[in-house]
């Protein structure tokens, strides 16, 4: 934990920030380009059965707000790595950092920086980068956005960050609202009622959300690996936790968690019912589904559009940079370079510039290169996150739960998972076994369970704190989350069989 008043002011704004700042910092935190642009490209190819991707977050989100925040805010940690500390060491807290600093470092911040450079590449047409080669122009692409991102934090720290990101999220929201309701009123020559028909009509059994078993998303995964890769974000991931851990309280937590889930069911308005919108516009007439925000846009603004979507995709593009940036550095402050180097002269923002500019290199180093992936960036990230994200949910559980695995017993467990997923993701189709990566998520988790619980004894350990009084409201509150995602998968399913 940081000490200094100085410190905890700039990695957490001194644990002051109210519910609804935690709130827009979160949704900021988790939405970017990729799902903005991604998501209503996806809707646009194959149909609303993404929106799992934003309503089954609901779901995570309650687990985090009910279960683990609990224990992380009462322990009085600044990162997940130290919590992991309290029930397995100095080791164990060094091994969980490198885990999210491979993660974050390797592979989702250069694919946010990449997908980001694809979309200021299309809007902004810049001659001298048109000109260059592919992996010459994402470079300068990346060297520019990351020295942007990197600028923009040391304006303030997480005050400032969580500030802005709120002041974003009613920008972004506001826009993406118009932007639907815009392009519903044009479609259906301004009555509502039209428009509705012609949606229904036209998109029929796409307005499904239960994918079918060779689909992308399966509706067997909704609640296992998809779920179970939210609970992993929602409930473990260092840049979503670190607003949480700012809140002036646990209740107030407790509710910018809570507040932030009632976005996540409004978001499918703006990153996948356009898309829904555009194959009603334009059937398969769209070459490219990643230009189908700029498209639509076009579509409602004719001239001026495609420079607003650019100016709204550079906003998203910092908020969730600066936002995993930050708590990367802060993790990788406080939980790496604390173990390896145990007095430094560089503190608070000279430590965080040092750090930074580390991981930046090592971003723009990447960020070329995935170039070469053919525009698959989303799924392989995806894919490679996810033994990551299973691998840290399973340590941070056994730190939760009063009973868990020994040390020794977690090393085998998460070796023997290592040795079963790789081969199930990337070996098994080679040899014309299509398991879907979501399903091997789930088996994967199994093994960790079984492994563990058959094969090492389970330890009882005392919490090494007393958990604060929660949220009263907390309880009805996570229903009606619960009823409204309910509501949303009810709904469109009884469009898609009208």
């Amino acid at each position: 934990m940081f000490k200094s008043k100085k410190e905890r002011e700039f990695f957490l704004a001194d644990r002051s920030l109210s519910g609804w700042t935690v709130a827009g910092s979160i949704l900021l935190t988790n939405i970017s380009t990729v799902q903005f642009i991604g998501l209503n490209g996806s809707a646009y190819q194959w149909g609303v059965i993404f929106i799992a991707w934003e309503v089954i977050a609901v779901f995570g989100m309650i687990v985090c707000a009910k279960m683990f925040l609990p224990h992380y805010y009462s322990s009085g940690v600044a990162t997940i790595p130290e919590f992991v500390g309290l029930r397995y060491g100095k080791k164990g807290r060094l091994a969980l950092a490198i885990l999210v600093c491979l993660s974050t470092g390797f592979i989702y911040l250069p694919t946010l920086v990449y997908s980001s450079s694809v979309i200021f590449a299309d809007v902004f047409r810049i001659q001298f980068l048109l000109d260059l080669p592919p992996g010459s122009r994402f470079f300068f692409m990346a060297v520019f956005l990351v020295l942007i991102g990197n600028t923009y934090i040391l304006f303030g720290g997480m005050r400032f960050i969580a500030r802005s990101d709120t002041a974003v999220a009613i920008i972004f929201g506001l826009f993406g609202l118009s932007l639907t309701i815009g392009c519903a009123l044009k479609v259906g020559d301004g009555n509502l009622a039209v428009f509705f028909r012609t949606f229904t009509e036209t998109n029929g059994e796409r307005l499904n959300p239960f994918g079918d078993p060779d689909s992308t998303i399966p509706w067997t995964t909704l609640l296992t690996g998809l779920l179970l890769i939210n609970v992993q974000v929602w409930c473990t991931a260092q840049g979503i936790l670190q607003r949480a851990l700012a809140a002036r309280s646990l209740p107030e937590a407790q509710k910018g968690v809570l507040l932030a889930a009632l976005g996540k069911l409004i978001i499918p308005f703006i990153v996948i019912i356009p898309g829904m919108i555009a194959y009603t516009v334009f059937k398969d007439g769209v070459e490219r589904p990643d230009s189908i925000v700029l498209v639509m846009s076009e579509f409602l603004f004719p001239r001026w559009g495609i420079w607003i979507i650019g100016i709204i995709s550079f906003l998203l593009f910092v908020t969730s940079f600066n936002s995993n940036m930050h708590a990367l550095s802060t993790l990788f402050i406080n939980d790496v370079l604390s173990y390896i180097i145990k007095k430094t002269k560089l503190q608070g923002t000279p430590l965080y510039a040092t750090s930074g500019a580390i991981i930046s290199l090592i971003i723009i180093c990447i960020v070329p290169n995935l170039y070469q992936l053919d525009d698959a960036f989303f799924i392989h990230m995806k894919r490679n996150e996810a033994f990551f994200n299973i691998t840290i949910l399973f340590i941070v559980v056994n730190c939760v739960m009063p009973k868990s695995v020994s040390p020794r017993g977690l090393f085998y467990a998460i070796l023997a998972a290592a040795l079963l997923y790789f081969p199930m993701v990337f070996f098994l189709p080679a040899l014309g076994v299509n398991l879907n990566w979501l399903h091997a998520l789930s088996l994967t988790f199994a093994i960790l369970y079984i492994v563990s619980v058959t094969c090492f004894k389970q330890e009882r350990h005392p919490y090494p704190y007393s958990l604060e009084p929660t949220w009263k409201s907390i309880n009805p509150v996570s229903v009606i989350m619960s009823g409204i995602a309910v509501l949303w998968y009810g709904g469109l399913w009884g469009l898609s069989v009208i």
